[in-house]
């Protein structure tokens, strides 16, 4: 909680860490996502189970993104 607390200070003087930050974050949820999500998801489609619950809740979340990126 500390480390965190210094990195924000330091990244609220500074524009270029919170550039640096944010790729960091971002990366760290791609990673999340291709390690841990995919795989599961991938298997449960292959098995035939909620296929079209994996699909609906996909083209949901790109919704978002999309209207979240046009905000």
């Amino acid at each position: 909680i500390l480390l965190g607390l210094a990195i924000s200070i330091f990244a609220a003087q500074t524009h270029t860490a919170i550039l640096y930050l944010t790729t960091f974050a971002g990366g760290a949820f791609v990673y999340v996502i291709v390690r841990d999500l995919l795989p599961s998801t991938l298997q449960n489609i292959r098995n035939g189970k909620s296929t079209l619950i994996h699909m609906l809740f996909g083209i949901i979340g790109i919704g978002i993104m999309l209207g979240v990126s046009n905000l």
